[in-house]
C-alpha cells in the first residue's frame, strides 16, 4: 500500500502549533509573570538578604531577591523555549506534543508556587534564617504542578484519524508473531 500525496503531507506536517504555543511559551508566560509581580509586590516585606534554600535542619543559603528572581524567570524561560522548539518543530505526534506542553506548564507551575511559597513564609521577618519550614511549600507544588500539567496534556489536540485507503496487499511481507497470537 503506498500513501497518497495528501496522506504523506498530512503526516509530514506539524500540526497545532497555535496551541503549542500557547501552552508551552504563552502559559508558562502568565505563570511566571503572576510569580515575579506577587514577590515584587512582597518585596519591602522581606528580609535582606532572603533565604534561598532549605535543608534538613532549615535555612542553609542566602541571597538577593533580584538575583534570585532573576534566575527563577531564566531558567523557566529557557526551559520553556527548549520545549516549545522540540513541540513546535518535531511535535508532529499528538504524544510529543502533550509531552512538552505538560512538562513546561509543570515545570512553570512548580518553579513559580516554590519561588512564592518560599517568600511568603519569609514576609514579615528581618531574619532570613528565621523562615519556617517549606516542607507544606513543596508538596503543594507538586500536587499544584501535576494537576495543571494533566489539564495542559489533556487539551492538547489529539492526531487526526489517517486510516488506510486501500487492503494490505496479499504479497506484502508480514512478521510471523508465532503460535497464539
Amino acid at each position: 500500500m503506498t500513501a497518497s500525496p495528501s496522506d504523506t503531507r498530512q503526516r509530514s506536517a506539524v500540526p497545532h502549533r497555535g496551541s503549542t504555543t500557547a501552552w508551552t511559551l504563552s502559559a508558562p508566560a502568565v505563570v511566571v509573570l503572576a510569580a515575579v509581580v506577587l514577590a515584587l509586590s512582597w518585596r519591602s516585606e522581606l528580609p535582606n538578604p532572603i533565604a534561598t534554600h532549605w535543608g534538613v535542619h532549615g535555612v542553609d543559603d542566602l541571597g538577593s531577591f533580584g538575583p534570585h528572581v532573576t534566575a527563577h524567570v531564566l531558567i523557566v524561560a529557557s526551559f520553556a523555549l527548549g520545549l516549545w522548539g522540540l513541540a513546535f518543530f518535531a511535535g508532529r505526534d499528538s504524544m510529543t506534543r502533550r509531552f512538552c506542553n505538560a512538562a513546561a506548564v509543570w515545570f512553570a507551575v512548580l518553579l513559580s508556587t516554590v519561588l512564592v511559597g518560599d517568600l511568603s513564609v519569609q514576609r514579615g521577618l528581618t531574619d532570613a534564617t528565621e523562615a519556617g519550614d517549606t516542607g507544606g511549600v513543596l508538596i503543594g507544588a507538586f500536587v499544584l504542578a501535576t494537576a495543571v500539567a494533566v489539564v495542559a496534556a489533556w487539551a492538547t489536540p489529539a492526531d487526526p484519524p489517517l486510516p488506510a485507503t486501500a487492503p494490505v496487499p496479499d504479497d506484502a511481507p508480514m512478521l510471523s508473531c508465532g503460535r497464539g497470537a
